[in-house]
């Protein structure tokens, strides 16, 4: 088994979990159980954060719009992560505790230029792309004491909990998740879950641990409000029910939904489902059974009166 420890040590395994493993043959041996789960999963986060926020990159970059996210919570979470990759570079922890961190800064920091580029503000974008990015490389260089990163890393709690707050409160207002991915925010979730164990395994550091813990916090309730969102958009008992007022054009831009027309002054001529008079036919008949009716029964769209006071739109096949 000799040919495996370099492959193994320490990227995998401690020194004496992997002399148990291998040469004792404790195979159930709990701590270095533990240990190898905490690198396995920490290696696969890292590896899943290349592509976490890639949902939500190619959401923003199809509608051409970041209507619905927040820009201070985007710049807020730029610092948090910030603080995280300076805080595990600074104290050497390993590179599958942290990585992570690294690669969702870099597409946070793309996301910040797509909003203000599609905002109309690609001159200011890129100026703070290139302040943000000086700013990283002081912080993680030789130069910034460890007391210093310590106390940004500390600043990160409240830091995470203040930027999805101001996410949470922007959906609430408007009534909808705008361009906010649920697909990436549900791997934020269980990513954050799986860290708070890997944070306690490796390094033991509460501060990290406590961190995850209010960023898995924070994403589950913004995924309960995508989830919200979703299921209100579900048929249900033959009914299919949207939101008052509006149709969806179903490209996820809810700047460009349909409205509604207040008043419905009656169908149209040739709307599928109207009796049509035709030459040579009498009273009642028409398209449809044969009484008048479509052979298909129109579906109510909303349950609820749309605002301003007109009742739910009906539209038949």
């Amino acid at each position: 088994m000799e040919p495996l420890r370099p492959w193994l040590v320490p990227f995998l395994l401690p020194e004496h979990c992997f002399d148990r493993f291998f040469l004792h043959f404790q195979l159930l041996d709990v701590p270095c159980l533990k240990i190898l789960l905490s690198k396995v999963l920490g290696y696969g986060i890292v590896a899943g954060s290349v592509l976490v926020k890639v949902p939500q990159l190619l959401k923003v970059w199809g509608s051409r719009s970041g209507g619905g996210l927040s820009l201070p919570s985007v710049l807020l979470e730029l610092l948090a992560l910030g603080g995280s990759v300076g805080y595990g570079c600074a104290r050497g922890f390993p590179f599958s505790a942290w990585g992570e961190s690294l690669f969702l800064l870099l597409q946070t920091l793309t996301l910040l230029f797509l909003i203000l580029h599609f905002g109309g503000r690609t001159g200011r974008g890129l100026a703070l792309v290139a302040v943000f990015g000086a700013f990283l490389g002081i912080l993680v260089s030789p130069l910034t004491p460890l007391n210093f990163v310590t106390a940004l890393q500390a600043l990160n709690l409240p830091i995470i909990i203040l930027s999805r707050l101001i996410q949470i409160v922007t959906n609430a207002r408007q009534g909808h998740t705008g361009q906010l991915s649920g697909v990436s925010t549900g791997l934020l979730f269980g990513g954050a879950l799986a860290r708070i164990f890997t944070s306690l395994t490796e390094t033991g550091d509460l501060l990290l641990a406590s961190t995850f813990a209010a960023s898995a916090t924070c994403n589950g309730v913004l995924l309960a409000q995508d989830e919200k969102r979703i299921l209100g958009w579900l048929p249900c008992s033959g009914t299919l029910k949207i939101s008052p007022g509006m149709i969806p054009n179903f490209y996820g831009t809810p700047k460009n939904l349909l409205r509604i027309p207040q008043k419905i002054q009656g169908p149209p001529k040739f709307l599928p489902g109207t009796p049509q008079k035709t030459p040579g036919t009498k009273e009642g008949e028409g398209h449809g059974n044969g009484r008048g009716q479509s052979a298909l029964p129109p579906i109510n769209l909303g349950s609820s009166p749309i605002p301003g006071g007109s009742p739910p739109a009906v539209f038949a096949w």
